[in-house]
């Protein structure tokens, strides 16, 4: 009875541990399938994440391009208002560059005003001024004295007598903007 005994005991353990083993075998089967699907859930979301931050990236670029496009733009606008228009030629530019030249040395003769003409959003007057008499060195002063109002010489007929001095028709043209230049508050962002 003792060797039955033995036999079944034997048995009986061996019938345990092979249970064992089998329970042990399904847990890590359906343990691990959870544990699966949570990897590939992973992989999906990493995904995600890298395609998310490569377009943070991008974007990050793009941001940082307006905001140079802002500070370039805003430095234009500032130029721009402080471009010194001169007045329009029929409601006194024309009396101002006539004194203008005869406070540098001109003597004049005459002063007309032409037909402006628009174009690339510049109007352009041309101011015909007859002189009686300018020195050179005059003449000269008084383009640099004008040219900072935007008003550019077009065209000249002179001729000099034996001093020197310089007398005929010389053609201003005075530059202005076509529209109103109205530049928007807070370097280029419009409400």
């Amino acid at each position: 009875m003792t060797q039955l005994r033995g036999k079944s005991s034997a048995a009986l353990s061996s019938t345990t541990r092979l249970t064992l083993y089998l329970l042990l075998l399904l847990g890590l089967s359906l343990g691990s399938y959870p544990s699966y699907q949570a990897y590939l859930r992973y992989v999906e979301v990493r995904g995600e994440v890298d395609a998310l931050q490569v377009e943070a990236d991008r974007l990050r670029g793009e941001a940082a391009i307006v905001s140079q496009l802002r500070a370039e733009v805003a430095s234009l606008e500032s130029s721009l208002a402080a471009i010194r228009w001169p007045e329009a030629p029929e409601a006194g530019g024309a009396v101002w560059l006539a004194g203008e030249l005869v406070r540098v040395g001109w003597k004049l003769r005459n002063v007309s005003v032409g037909k402006g003409e628009e174009g690339g959003g510049l109007t352009e007057t041309p101011v015909t001024v007859s002189a009686e008499r300018v020195s050179y060195e005059d003449f000269v002063r008084s383009l640099e004295a004008v040219k900072e109002r935007r008003v550019r010489l077009r065209g000249l007929k002179l001729s000099a007598d034996r001093k020197g001095d310089l007398a005929g028709e010389v053609v201003f043209l005075f530059l202005r903007p076509s529209g109103s230049l109205a530049v928007p508050a807070g370097g280029g962002e419009t409400p």
